[in-house]
C-alpha cells in the first residue's frame, strides 16, 4: 500500500496494487465482479441524498487506464429501481419518540402517489404482526437498545400480477435478486449485511415460519439501513 499518485488526479488516499496476476485465473468477468463488490462499500446514488454525498470514493485503474465505476450493470439496476418498483419507502426510525417517520410511494393504482406517514412502535397495526408479537410478546416495557436510523426500500412484484409496465423479465429479476438490504455505518458498508445469502433481518425465516403471503421475500426487496457510531 502507498499514497495514491498525484498524476492520477487524486491528492490523497491509499492505493492497493496487485501485480503479476495470472491471466489463466483472472479474466474480465472476475475483475468486473471485484469492481462491483468494492463499489458496494459506499452507498450508490439511489441510496443517498444527492445533497449529502460521501467523501469516501473508490476508483480503479488497470495499468494506467481507469476502469469506469459507473458501468452498465449499475446503471441498469438504477433504471429498475426508478421505473419498475411497485413501492418505494424512505424514512427514519426516531428512537427518542419510538416511531417511524417515512414516505410511501406506490404505483398500484396505475399512477404514482406518495403519502407521508408516522407510525408509533406500539401502533395497533404493528402489534398484530407475527414478528412483532414474537419480539414484544409482553409489550415494550424496556428502553430500546438501538438509536435513530434511516432506511429506504425498493419493493418489486415477481408474480407478474401488476400492470404491464411493472412486469420484470428474467434478466431484471436476476439483477434484483443479486442485491439485498445493505447496512451502512457512517457511509461505509458493514459486511456481510446485504450479501445474497445473508438473511440478517430474518425475512425469509419469517416467511418459512408464518404465512408467506404476510411478508415480502428477500428476493424482491433492494434497500439499505444507515446508522452512525
Amino acid at each position: 500500500m502507498q499514497n495514491t499518485p498525484k498524476k492520477r488526479g487524486i491528492n490523497s488516499g491509499t492505493r492497493i496494487e496487485i501485480e503479476f496476476i495470472r491471466t489463466n485465473t483472472w479474466n474480465e468477468k472476475k475483475i468486473d465482479n471485484v469492481v462491483e463488490a468494492i463499489q458496494r462499500l459506499t452507498p450508490p446514488l439511489f441510496f443517498t441524498d444527492k445533497k449529502d454525498r460521501q467523501d469516501f470514493e473508490v476508483v480503479f485503474y488497470r495499468s494506467d487506464s481507469s476502469v469506469p465505476v459507473s458501468e452498465p450493470r449499475q446503471e441498469h439496476l438504477h433504471v429498475l429501481l426508478e421505473n419498475k418498483r411497485l413501492f418505494y419507502i424512505e424514512g427514519q426510525f426516531d428512537s427518542k419518540e419510538n416511531c417511524f417517520l417515512y414516505s410511501l410511494t406506490t404505483s398500484l393504482s396505475g399512477r404514482e402517489t406518495t403519502d407521508q406517514r408516522i407510525v408509533a412502535l406500539d401502533n395497533d397495526v404493528l402489534r398484530k404482526l407475527k414478528l412483532y408479537q414474537k419480539e414484544f410478546s409482553a409489550g415494550i416495557d424496556r428502553p430500546l437498545e438501538c438509536g435513530t436510523f434511516d432506511f429506504c426500500f425498493y419493493i418489486f412484484d415477481f408474480k407478474q400480477q401488476t400492470l404491464p409496465e411493472y412486469a420484470l423479465i428474467k434478466e431484471d429479476r436476476n439483477k434484483i435478486k443479486s442485491h439485498r438490504i445493505y447496512l451502512y455505518r457512517d457511509g461505509i458498508r458493514v459486511y456481510p449485511y446485504g450479501d445474497p445469502e445473508d438473511d440478517w433481518l430474518e425475512i425469509d425465516v419469517l416467511r418459512g415460519t408464518y404465512k408467506a403471503g404476510e411478508s415480502f421475500s428477500n428476493d424482491q426487496v433492494v434497500g439499505c439501513v444507515t446508522i452512525t457510531q
